[in-house]
């Protein structure tokens, strides 16, 4: 009985350890709503990310603006990154403005938007993941911000128009060799803190740019 009494109670003290080890993505990734349009998930105890909409008969499309917070059950949440796949092919899509808090922009979140011209990123994004922006054939002009740490496998992959790329930070950012896989760089220009050009010139896949200029 005792031995029983025992081994209940390692049970309980085990399973009340794993709980307070959980993470607040562990307890709040499954919940998502709705607001202004775009679908978002519960990324933490007060942020969410921007994902793939719910409906598939209203794929995201037209001028887009994210919120820099949104509400969901009288709560408040501030919208921290862009979910893996959020707007892959949504081929409608024209432009997206993306507010000042995001730090990611996730896998292949914006694979196959056929009607992107540009994209600006704030100085809050850290990451672009693998694919974020492939496969986006009219992009032409992309604005990267100062917090920018890591630039993913084929971030720009088949974005064939890509012209300008101005990159921010005052530290150069680690970047995949294949981040612009299959594009012909020679006559694009990439803008950096005055300064850096040379260090630009010397690393790839920075090196493929036919112009390194410093930014004004």
């Amino acid at each position: 009985m005792k031995k029983s009494i025992i081994l209940r109670t390692l049970f309980c003290v085990v399973l009340l350890m794993t709980s307070a080890m959980m993470t607040a993505d562990e307890y709040y990734l499954p919940v998502t709503f709705e607001a202004d349009g775009i679908t978002f998930q519960i990324a933490g105890k007060d942020i969410v990310y921007v994902r793939r909409s719910n409906s598939s008969r209203k794929a995201y499309q037209g001028d887009m603006v994210i919120p820099a917070s949104c509400t969901h059950k009288n709560k408040r949440y501030n919208v921290a990154g862009i979910d893996d796949y959020a707007f892959a092919n949504c081929k409608k899509l024209t432009s997206v403005t993306i507010p000042d808090g995001v730090e990611r922009i996730g896998n292949r979140a914006f694979d196959g938007c056929s009607s992107l011209t540009a994209i600006v990123l704030p100085n809050t994004v850290k990451k672009i993941k693998k694919r974020a922006f492939a496969n986006c054939p009219l992009l032409a002009t992309v604005s990267i911000g100062t917090g920018i740490e890591e630039i993913g496998e084929e971030a720009f992959y088949k974005s064939y128009c890509l012209e300008t790329l101005y990159v921010r930070a005052s530290q150069m950012p680690k970047i995949d060799e294949d981040a612009f896989e299959a594009l012909d760089l020679k006559s694009a220009t990439l803008y950096v803190p005055n300064g850096t050009e040379k260090g630009y010139r010397r690393i790839e896949p920075w090196c493929k740019f036919g112009n390194v200029l410093p930014l004004e």
